[in-house]
């Protein structure tokens, strides 16, 4: 995985979080709705299209981590799990098993 630039990260999903929408539209705002089964079915369609997405991989994680709570370990180093380089939401949830079964 390569490594990044030291810097500030900033992500715009964290406004999401400061207020949760009430009416989410979007994986990023049902997650923030406390909605993770839906938020995780929309990541894994755009997943399905875009495998390599790290937007959508995360929020995908994020989700499962909600859902599953041993998938929480993953959240440490998710780099591992992306470095499997997982096919598609499927492979991504047998992957994300076997990573969290080991951690």
């Amino acid at each position: 995985v390569p490594a990044r630039a030291p810097g500030r990260w900033t992500d715009p999903r964290t406004r999401l979080y400061r207020t949760p929408p009430t009416a989410p539209a979007g994986a990023d705002a049902h997650l923030a709705a406390g909605n993770p089964g839906t938020a995780r079915q929309l990541y894994a369609e755009t997943l399905r299209h875009s495998p390599g997405d790290p937007h959508a991989l995360s929020g995908w994680l994020l989700a499962g981590a909600e859902l599953s709570p041993g998938l929480r370990r993953l959240l440490r180093r998710p780099e591992r799990l992306a470095a499997l380089g997982p096919d598609g939401p499927e492979e991504l949830g047998r992957a994300a098993a076997w990573l969290a079964a080991r951690a």
